[in-house]
């Protein structure tokens, strides 16, 4: 609304403007209007046919629809094929015979024959094409040592589920697989996120915390602003904790705030606001934080389509800076075998380059060993 009200507010009038979990709870007040366009930003939202959010979108009636995404897959090709159903319904046959093939959906003539058919209906321009004055962003892998006694819990962890794969129950093995991955994540972030049952300790000073104290601080000193990333609200909390006895003003944005926009502005326009830590799930999308020029990445997730998500927060137009973003990864740890995937998967977004897949059980268990 307020980039309606900027660039053509003489639009604003004849533009509706709803949340999904809006159209998704009062489907009945939206279905009843008959809308010339509807414009669905942020697909990846709309990935999965089954669920309300999709099917209630569905039911709106218009005369065209455009879907907007930077990352129209995620995981997996059928994910992109469920936005054509929204777009144009009769592609479901098209989809269904596919399928009776039997082709899967890590099968390089599924990605072709998917291209064959959706291609003509793609429109798609990278930033290289459609931003010409946009500033480079360089982005850096940090390394770190654990400190022993890390690296000892890491280790007793990473025991205790390769152990339980090996012996677990058949129908547990991939449960027991994704926690496993989940709490070595944790433990190379900091031993406090984990349950105490686990860890066996009080209070443990994060060697990755303390470095991103370091840079965050020396970023500041140099008159920058920074973004901080990360899955676990848990680290921000105690990121937020570390920089406060150092005197650091931020701002926090998780999946709890309500008062998103009013943070945006005070970061974008308020100069004393140097630091902004965002859950990932919560801010990875849908803000515009070019006052920023650092980014820190705090943990590392498997699909990089995630991050350019989060990188493009602060890497768009409005941005005047070269942006440097740095990932925080752990030597010797799950964190270094996540940027081994990275390789096989920086095109997985990309229908016309690779096939995306889920991460399957066996790559978890490459991870955990």
């Amino acid at each position: 609304e307020n980039e309606i009200n900027k660039f053509t507010p003489q639009l604003s009038s004849s533009i509706e403007i709803a949340s999904y979990e809006a159209v998704r709870i009062h489907t009945g007040n939206f279905s009843c209007n008959k809308y010339d366009t509807i414009i669905v930003d942020e697909g990846q939202l709309i990935k999965n046919d089954n669920t309300q959010r999709h099917k209630a979108i569905a039911e709106l009636m218009r005369d065209h629809m455009i879907i907007l995404s930077g990352t129209p897959i995620e995981n997996s090709v059928d994910e992109i094929w469920s936005q054509f159903k929204l777009l144009i319904p009769e592609m479901e046959i098209v989809f269904d015979k596919i399928k009776t093939f039997n082709i899967q959906g890590d099968d390089k003539r599924w990605v072709e024959l998917s291209k064959l058919f959706l291609s003509p209906f793609i429109l798609r321009r990278t930033k290289d094409e459609v931003l010409k004055n946009l500033p480079p962003k360089f982005e850096k892998n940090i390394f770190i040592d654990l400190s022993e006694e890390e690296l000892s819990v890491y280790k007793a962890i990473r025991n205790i589920f390769i152990k339980a794969i090996e012996t677990g129950i058949s129908g547990r093995i991939n449960s027991i697989a994704l926690e496993g991955l989940l709490r070595l994540r944790q433990c190379c972030v900091s031993l406090n996120l984990l349950p105490k049952s686990l860890s066996h300790k009080g209070y443990v000073k994060s060697t990755k915390i303390e470095l991103a104290v370091k840079m965050i601080k020396d970023f500041i000193a140099e008159g920058h602003q920074i973004l901080v990333f990360s899955q676990f609200t848990s680290a921000l909390d105690e990121l937020e904790e570390r920089l406060t006895q150092d005197s650091v003003k931020l701002l926090l944005l998780t999946g709890n705030t309500r008062n998103r926009q009013v943070l945006v502005d005070s970061f974008q326009n308020d100069n004393k606001n140097k630091v902004f830590l965002i859950s990932l799930k919560a801010g990875g999308t849908g803000l515009n934080l070019t006052a920023a020029d650092r980014v820190i990445l705090l943990d590392d997730w498997w699909n990089p389509a995630v991050e350019n998500q989060a990188f493009a927060r602060a890497h768009r137009i409005g941005q005047h800076n070269t942006v440097e973003v740095y990932r925080l990864v752990c030597r010797n740890t799950v964190e270094e075998k996540i940027l081994e995937l990275h390789k096989n998967k920086k095109e997985m977004s990309d229908l016309f380059n690779a096939v995306g897949d889920k991460l399957s059980v066996e790559q978890i268990k490459k991870l955990l060993n």
